[in-house]
């Protein structure tokens, strides 16, 4: 998956996605780390946007043998928007 599909996706879904990249490895984060806005609200000529609703996806990697300079996203994570902050414990 690229940006196309999600710019794609976006106006097909008519939501915003927040595509969140690591700063790691490659440079395609540069492009993948971004708000995507639907079609729709880019057309407008107002900045408005028709959608309230937000996707979040996390771009990660289930390898393990790829140095921090080489790494590379091979799928996606949603993420879940939290309402209000939690408390972070320490199981270790």
């Amino acid at each position: 998956m690229g940006l196309w599909q999600l710019m794609a996706a976006a106006t097909c879904l008519n939501v915003r996605i927040m595509s969140v990249y690591p700063p790691m490895g490659q440079s395609c984060g540069r492009f993948l780390d971004r708000v995507i806005e639907p079609l729709s609200t880019v057309q407008q000529s107002n900045s408005n946007s028709t959608s309230k609703c937000m996707i979040i996806i996390l771009w990660t990697s289930t390898r393990d043998d790829m140095p921090e300079e080489y790494w590379v996203a091979n799928h996606v994570e949603s993420m879940i928007p939290l309402s209000e902050p939690i408390d972070i414990v320490d199981v270790e």
